[in-house]
């Protein structure tokens, strides 16, 4: 029988080679595949103070409610006069760097190949490029439950950062890389802490299953201290320049208003809906049995590779946990529970059923020159490079129902495929499993995967170079600049996704961002505020039972305002300027129209001239 990869020591000899060169790799090919305006150097804007909102502003509370590294780096960037698109770029990299090594250090710990390990981020990342853009479906190609997996980097980047930051961890830690690990983790609460009670199961869970040799010793756990004390000094630093910027009080939340918007607006906290059990749940079955065949096949699993199964199943079943309480008894649910975001962990298994599928089957195959492996992992290289698998899951582009699941056979098929020829590879007959290609074919077909990726990969990033976009202009440059002359707040429809994050491409600050309302998730003091603002401003109320589609009702409130009522918006919220989307004509001066938008000024108000006597 083949020899199960027990590598741990030669993985982690490759440890740092694999982390550097999947870093590398990973900043360079998002910079230019991914090239976007971030959400992080948005919120730097007012932390720094270079946007100025007024005191009370919702949005100032919104960017100004987290202490994260990830905003202050940036902030202090701005202050020293860098503007904000380098600094998007090197966010982008960023995350790019920290995505494409924690999925190569997790194929290394299961694997103990670094071939493979170069090669697996960018099959995911082949996986990916077929997903329409977030947030058209926040279901996409990696199958998010409820909240999307943006590999390798995107606009949103504060959950991708700390999603991906877990998952190295976790890898470090197994690979023994443990002072790594543990500083890392103590960073992790300054990085993005919704991500730091479950690193901290994932590590805990995982050293206890795995045995004692993955205990971390008492100087490991210096490094945490270490990293936790680097995380609350500079989160000081952060609260310091927010008192900087002067911001004022904002009024208290209601909690019915709160409670609304958990029931009709808070999408990644929902209940599933009725039939969406089973395609929520897919990816979920497919790290059961890629996770039980593991444990239940005759070879002896490495170290790393049961302290990596063990992690990440903790997690998965807190996640479960999660899912069961919220589906069943959501009130029970906790306020603290929903702004963590629980059901987000059950995204390491769709990341995670497929990585370490794939790389046991190509650690396999290149290590122990098992054919059967060899066979089956280059079927899948070839179907994910040529597009022909293009999700991780049947129900990535359908609906969430049983019935669509259906509806795409062959995209059922290739996942479902992978699956069970996994389990087969792992579980298979002796004689099977025991015929090997020659040893002289071992070192070319290595140089072949991991060479192979990265030039597909350089290809991929060749084909799609903008050079525009790595400038920062597109299409709505031209409206931006118009908006950028202006001042006062601006007012701004619901469908914003394409331009970007307006305030950071013009900073000029927004009235309110109805891209993002999930601040209420975030800082319930702030529903009141939001509430008047939906009712003065837009017509519409968080106590619809209709959701987001009460914004309809915006169009034609808008277009019924007469100049004086504009005006008296003006002065009651200090709007100046509002940008529409579609057709929408308003009765003001228009200053621009074009791809898709028009932008209107409010004029301010002449001042009445008192009669003579």
């Amino acid at each position: 029988m083949a020899r199960w990869p027990t590598g741990l020591e030669s993985a982690a000899d490759r440890t740092w080679l694999v982390l550097a060169t999947s870093a590398v790799v990973g900043f360079g090919a998002s910079v230019v595949l991914y090239p976007m305006w971030t959400d992080n150097v948005e919120s730097a804007q007012v932390v720094s103070g270079v946007v100025r909102l007024p005191p009370g502003n919702v949005m100032a509370a919104y960017h100004t409610s987290v202490e994260s590294l990830q905003i202050l780096v940036p902030a202090l960037m701005l202050r020293l006069g860098i503007s904000e698109w380098p600094l998007c770029l090197a966010s982008i990299g960023v995350q790019g760097a920290i995505s494409f090594s924690a999925i190569a250090l997790l194929a290394l710990a299961v694997s103990g190949s670094a071939a493979v390990s170069v090669a697996i981020p960018v099959l995911l990342l082949f996986v990916r490029r077929w997903a329409p853009p977030w947030p058209e479906q926040d279901i996409d190609a990696l199958h998010g439950h409820h909240y999307p997996i943006l590999f390798p980097a995107h606009a949103s980047i504060f959950g991708v950062v700390g999603f991906f930051l877990l998952i190295l961890i976790v890898a470090l830690f197994a690979l023994g890389k443990r002072r790594a690990a543990c500083g890392l983790a103590g960073l992790l609460p300054g990085v993005h802490a919704g991500f730091a009670p479950p690193a901290l199961l994932a590590l805990v869970a995982g050293a206890f299953f795995a045995g004692r040799g993955t205990w971390p010793e008492w100087r490991d756990l210096r490094w945490f201290v270490a990293g936790l004390a680097i995380s609350l000094l500079l989160i000081a630093g952060q609260s310091f320049l927010i008192g900087a910027a002067s911001m004022g009080p904002t009024a208290l939340g209601s909690g019915e208003l709160v409670e609304s918007f958990h029931a009709l607006w808070d999408e990644h906290n929902r209940p599933l809906s009725p039939g969406e059990w089973a395609s929520f749940f897919e990816p979920d079955l497919y790290f059961l049995v890629v996770v039980t065949a593991l444990l239940a096949s005759r070879r002896k699993l490495s170290t790393a590779a049961r302290f990596v199964l063990w992690s990440l199943g903790a997690i998965e079943l807190a996640g479960l946990l999660f899912m069961l309480v919220l589906d069943q008894a959501p009130s029970l649910v906790p306020s603290f529970a929903r702004y963590l975001i629980i059901g987000r962990l059950l995204n390491l298994s769709s990341v995670s059923w497929f990585c370490i599928a794939m790389a046991v089957l190509g650690g396999t195959a290149l290590r122990e020159r098992g054919v059967a492996p060899l066979l089956v992992f280059a079927a899948f290289v070839w179907l994910i490079l040529s597009g022909r698998m293009r999700a991780l899951t049947g129900s990535s582009f359908a609906s969430l129902t049983l019935v669509d699941l259906w509806q795409e056979p062959r995209g059922i098929l290739v996942p479902v495929g992978l699956v069970l020829c996994f389990a087969v590879a792992t579980l298979g007959t002796r004689g099977w499993l025991d015929r090997r290609y020659p040893h002289v074919l071992q070192r070319p077909l290595s140089v072949l995967v991991a060479g192979g990726a990265l030039a597909a990969l350089g290809a991929l990033v060749v084909a799609n170079a903008d050079r525009a976009a790595l400038a920062g202009r597109d299409e709505y440059s031209t409206l931006t600049a118009k908006i950028a002359k202006g001042d006062g707040l601006l007012l701004t429809p619901l469908d914003t996704w394409v331009i970007g994050r307006v305030q950071l491409r013009t900073r000029r600050g927004l009235l309110l961002d109805l891209t993002q309302l999930n601040l209420i998730g975030k800082v319930p003091s702030t529903a009141s505020a939001i509430e008047s603002i939906l009712n003065d401003a837009h017509c519409a109320t968080l106590l619809d039972p209709s959701g987001y589609a009460t914004f309809e009702k915006a169009e034609a409130c808008w277009s019924g305002r007469s100049l004086d009522e504009w005006q008296s918006l003006r002065q009651r919220l200090g709007v100046h300027d509002v940008l529409v989307d579609g057709d929408l004509q308003l009765g003001l001066p228009e200053t621009y129209r074009g791809r898709g938008f028009g932008l209107y000024h409010i004029p301010e108000a002449t001042p009445a001239v008192p009669a003579e006597g």
